[in-house]
């Protein structure tokens, strides 16, 4: 179990280190932010309930931890969820859909 709980942890700390050289480079912390972010750009299996499915998406944990390392920033100033259909699918897709966006939602509440 701790074997696990390490990997998790390196796979977490590569991630955030691969963000914050982006946001070091784009200058993100220089200059208020507004993301945009397309609920398209989850895996299907983690955003079944959207118009443009991309294969091979990213992860909940990815978007996670962008949103993340952007608020560290502290230029984070306004933020939208945007290709979320809920007329797509079926109920559970929907509830697989709205699990998905909730912990990004929860890392800038």
């Amino acid at each position: 179990s701790s074997g696990i709980n390490a990997e998790y942890e390196a796979v977490v700390s590569t991630q955030s280190t691969g963000v914050r050289d982006l946001i070091q480079t784009l200058q993100l912390d220089k200059h208020p932010v507004h993301i945009s972010f397309d609920v398209d750009a989850l895996d299907p299996s983690l955003a079944p309930s959207t118009g443009t499915k991309v294969p091979f998406g990213l992860s909940v944990e990815d978007v996670v931890t962008i949103f993340r390392e952007v608020r560290k920033t502290g230029s984070l100033v306004s933020c939208d969820f945007v290709e979320f259909n809920p007329l797509i699918g079926s109920e559970e897709d929907v509830e697989t859909t709205v699990n998905s966006i909730a912990p990004v939602l929860g890392e800038i509440l």
